[in-house]
């Protein structure tokens, strides 16, 4: 007996969860079959994200109603009503939702589909109060499982439209603002007694909340851009992208072509002049056509020759960042051989200074041995010449010793300026052999730095000729 009972209290619970979830499913089906490019997980996402909304709304409620609770918010004059509803209900809930969108892919859903999952997800939140008011035992249940999940899903929608609008420079809030302001009015009117007329304003409430949201959503579409209105543009590069462009441009072109139509042919009855006007229509519009797809290869060449461009422009900086490099390699060859060739005078000039300096070094010990050598003749002369006259003197004897003596000081005087004659002559020579060593080594240097200068300029000349070439080339 208790099973049975514990069995029968289940199904009280279950049954009430399930009658409420009624909306919610018959919109999801609605959405898969009647909106285009609508995926199911997209809706899934959108439902558990609607769900996800109570945990932070249910929060942030209780936080304002428990510190909050003597402040104007809690009063109970119509005007603080109004307040309560506008806030709690209204900025709360629809900010909640609002901030959840965001993490849908809003920027990759065309606007169809990312309205149908707003909705889905307010109604998802409406359906989860319907439950509450349900399990509590309010009368007004009934009423709310088919209000509340419209006002709900109409200003989730509203709210929606402001999140899509957020892919734009501009987006536009006052959707965001007015479902705010929509669902705390419904709530200040729903709050009445079904005896009160007050309460029956909140239909009207929720029709204006279904037109705001219709018209806001026609108004979203036309601000569309066409590329956003259609499937996705193709993307690529070089020929193919240009003819997938131009096909998609013909795509349009078409569309507009067939909206003149139906404009054009609107009102027309079925007759012969219509029959007429409608082939005349049609043969404009076969023209217009063929026009457009005689434009398409001159479009496809300029798209096809603004694409080369740029690769003829890489293939220029390739080219002349090769001819670079050969200049700086032939550059630096051209300054090794100069180096070489500097270096190589160099060597000649200190290999003709060095015989130079040898030769000046040789022809001074040349001069200086003969200069001792003539030193030493004139000095052994000398002595010789003294002996003989010292042997006259004792020879002669003593009469003549005063002459000898004579005789010997002038021989020495003689030796002596002859010694000093021969010294000069020998340091003269000597000088003037080193004033000769010193004038060949200046030359020999003066030469090979001459020769080094039209050497290295050549080179320098080579070079930049070389760089000059490339550079034309």
């Amino acid at each position: 007996m208790n099973i049975f009972s514990t069995q029968i209290d289940v199904m009280g619970l279950v049954a009430p969860v399930l009658i409420c979830c009624i909306p919610l499913a018959a919109i999801f089906v609605c959405m898969k079959l009647f909106v285009s490019g609508f995926r199911t997980w997209h809706g899934i996402l959108a439902c558990l994200l609607g769900l996800l909304s109570v945990v932070p709304i249910t929060a942030i409620q209780f936080v304002i109603d428990l510190f909050g609770g003597g402040g104007i918010l809690s009063g109970k004059t119509l005007p603080s009503v109004l307040l309560h509803d506008l806030i709690i209900n209204g900025l709360i809930e629809e900010t909640i939702k609002m901030l959840l969108l965001f993490l849908l892919p809003w920027k990759k859903m065309r606007l169809a589909e990312f309205f149908s999952c707003a909705v889905l997800s307010g109604f998802t939140l409406g359906c989860f109060e319907t439950i509450v008011y349900s399990l509590a035992g309010t009368g007004t249940a009934p009423l709310r499982m088919v209000t509340s999940v419209i006002v709900h899903g109409s200003c989730a929608a509203l709210s929606g439209l402001f999140v899509f609008s957020c892919r734009h420079k501009s987006p536009r809030a006052f959707s965001y603002i007015f479902a705010v302001i929509l669902h705390g009015v419904y709530n200040y009117f729903a709050g009445f007694d079904m005896s009160s007329p007050f309460f029956y304003m909140s239909f009207a409430v929720i029709a204006i909340a279904v037109i705001e949201c219709r018209t806001r959503y026609i108004n979203e579409r036309k601000n569309l851009l066409p590329q956003e209105k259609s499937a996705p543009a193709a993307v690529g590069f070089g020929h193919k992208a240009a003819v997938e462009k131009n096909s998609a441009d013909k795509t349009l072109i078409e569309a507009k072509i067939r909206d003149s139509q139906d404009k054009t042919l609107v009102g027309v009855k079925f007759s012969g002049s219509a029959d007429v006007a409608h082939e005349k229509r049609a043969a404009e519009v076969t023209e217009e056509i063929r026009v457009e797809e005689d434009a398409l290869p001159a479009q496809t060449g300029a798209l096809v020759s603004k694409t080369e461009a740029p690769v003829k422009k890489a293939a220029s900086v390739s080219e002349t960042k090769t001819a670079v490099r050969k200049t700086r390699a032939n550059g630096g060859s051209a300054k090794a051989t100069t180096v070489s060739e500097t270096k190589t005078a160099v060597k000649k000039t200190r290999a003709s200074g060095g015989s130079a300096k040898a030769t000046a070094v040789s022809e001074t010990k040349t001069a200086v041995r003969k200069t001792r050598a003539s030193v030493g003749s004139a000095k052994a002369t000398t002595v010789s010449e003294t002996k003989t006259a010292v042997r006259k003197t004792r020879a002669s004897g003593g009469s003549s010793k005063a002459a000898s003596v004579s005789e010997t000081k002038t021989a020495v005087k003689k030796t002596r300026a002859s010694g000093d004659s021969s010294k000069a002559t020998s340091v003269s020579e000597t000088k003037t052999a080193v004033r000769k060593t010193r004038a060949s080594v200046g030359s020999a240097k003066v030469t090979a730095v001459s020769e080094k200068k039209p050497a290295a300029k050549k080179t320098r000349a080579g070079a930049a000729e070389k760089t000059k070439n490339k550079s034309e080339k």
